[in-house]
């Protein structure tokens, strides 16, 4: 989310905004995430990192 919103390449707008501006960024972000997980959590899905560990140790 923060290379999106913020790198050069891609949103730009890291050279374009105050301390203030990207600290509620980050704030955002923070939040979005534990929506996201408590949305997978309630539903049972596994994240990306989850089903890789769980493929690594039946291995």
């Amino acid at each position: 989310m923060f290379v999106i919103i913020l790198a050069p390449y891609a949103g730009g707008l890291g050279g374009e905004i105050s301390q203030l501006e990207s600290d509620l960024i980050a704030v955002f972000v923070w939040v979005l995430s534990v929506f996201v997980a408590n949305y997978m959590h309630q539903r049972s899905i596994r994240g990306p990192f989850e089903t890789i560990l769980r493929k690594k140790s039946t291995i």
